[in-house]
């Protein structure tokens, strides 16, 4: 009914959420949750013994009304284990938007009270798991509940079961479906903001994936991770310093995956880490070898969209760290570059030539440039700009759009030397 009242389903599950809160049992749940904070209070600060002569005992009354099996709940259980298994069983089972979004409502009130949350960690695990597993129903309102209840049972929960949710969101965001993605950052900052003592303990799980999600297509995705990436560093630079070792090797696990969109997002972060590592490129010095490996070896092979970040990457990689290159490296860069000028769809040509030019002013001596350009560069040029038909046809702009392919020109200066000049090494 959404497209009917001209509004997201999120915007009509909101209003029907809203009315929802109107109703008298709405005021009689706000009702048993303030009684069951007031029992957690005597569990925690009793009244002074001198003020009140029957304090010890209302202390105590509400200890076992809460944490033993004093209460009469008529299963024998104490009252809070009670309260957490038909929450479980609610989320688990529950059907419609209202008891959904009201059952994690009432865990995020539950664990939000300094009093009652400190008593729940013996009951939490079920419930995670609950909240786990609902976490991609079909509601985007149930989707965003559940995320911020698990951001709070996060807190309260026992260490290892809050280290278990962090791994599964990596899980999640690596599926790269898009429900899978949104889910993993709307929890991720749930987290971030509730528990941020879980996400400093197991940094090294969470923390790098938020600098790589801040690169997502998703606008709201991407703010998502970048609230949470600030929510957890000092810094972004100083951030990426701290987690260079697992940025880089979860930068390559998700290239090497079969997504393509992980592939442009992995490889758009690294060009990230890169810029930030600072002091030319020193800090990441441990890892330019793999990865410019990597790169030259990434780029023959079938064009998908957006390949193109992986020209700028290495034109990037090289002008970072051409200090501390080898001139090996120096010619390898350089001919994987100059191999993808061959290619003949005229965008990304035009991209190759570009960072095929950044190379060529970042590895050459000031004396080869001029030589570089006349002998590789102009025949390349040419072969982009003129068509393959008999006589001379200029391109202007965009003309001839992304799929159209540019044969390579037979002309005599297009069949010039398609090497560097041999008297031009490289001089890192």
């Amino acid at each position: 009914h959404a497209a009917k009242y001209d509004m997201t389903q999120e915007q009509l599950e909101e209003q029907r959420l809203r009315m929802s809160t109107m109703s008298p049992l709405s005021e009689a749940l706000q009702s048993c949750m303030h009684q069951l904070t007031l029992m957690g209070q005597s569990v925690i600060n009793p009244i002074p013994v001198g003020d009140d002569p029957t304090s010890s005992s209302s202390a105590s009354s509400g200890a076992a009304t809460l944490t033993s099996g004093g209460a009469d709940t008529g299963t024998g259980k104490p009252l809070l284990e009670d309260v957490m298994d038909t929450l479980t069983t609610l989320i688990r089972n529950g059907l419609g938007l209202p008891t959904l979004n009201g059952a994690a409502r009432c865990v995020v009130l539950l664990a939000s009270n300094s009093k009652i949350g400190a008593l729940m960690k013996n009951f939490a695990s079920p419930l995670i798991r609950a909240l786990q597993n609902g976490l991609l129903d079909q509601s985007p309102s149930v989707r965003k509940a559940y995320s911020a209840a698990l951001g709070h049972l996060c807190r309260v929960a026992k260490r290892k079961r809050a280290a278990k949710v962090l791994k599964s969101i990596a899980e999640l965001y690596e599926k790269a479906e898009d429900k899978e993605r949104s889910v993993s950052a709307m929890t991720a900052l749930a987290i971030a903001r509730k528990a941020q003592d879980v996400v400093q303990r197991y940094a090294v799980d969470i923390v790098p994936l938020m600098f790589v999600g801040m690169h997502d297509p998703d606008e709201q995705v991407r703010a998502n991770w970048v609230d949470a990436w600030e929510e957890s560093t000092p810094s972004t630079q100083g951030g990426v310093r701290q987690f260079m070792k697992e940025l880089v090797a979860l930068t390559r696990r998700l290239f090497e995956s079969s997504s393509w969109l992980l592939k442009k997002v992995a490889i758009a972060a690294l060009a990230q880490v890169v810029k930030l590592s600072g002091s030319n490129g020193r800090y990441f010095e441990p890892h330019l070898a793999d990865t410019l490996t990597l790169l030259t070896k990434s780029l023959p092979g079938r064009l998908w969209s957006g390949k193109e970040v992986l020209l700028d990457t290495l034109a990037d990689i090289v002008h970072e760290c051409r200090s501390l290159m080898t001139p090996e490296q120096g010619r390898q860069a350089m001919q994987a570059m100059l191999t993808e000028c061959k290619r003949r769809k005229k965008v990304y040509k035009r991209q190759a030539i570009q960072c095929l030019g950044r190379l060529a002013d970042d590895l050459f001596s000031n004396d080869n440039k001029e030589e570089f350009a006349t002998d590789v560069l102009t025949p390349l040029i040419q072969d982009v700009i003129l068509a393959p038909e008999s006589g001379i046809k200029i391109v202007c702009g965009d003309d001839g759009g992304d799929d159209d392919e540019a044969k390579t020109t037979t002309s005599s200066s297009s069949s010039s030397s398609t090497t560097p000049p041999t008297t031009g090494s490289t001089n890192p």
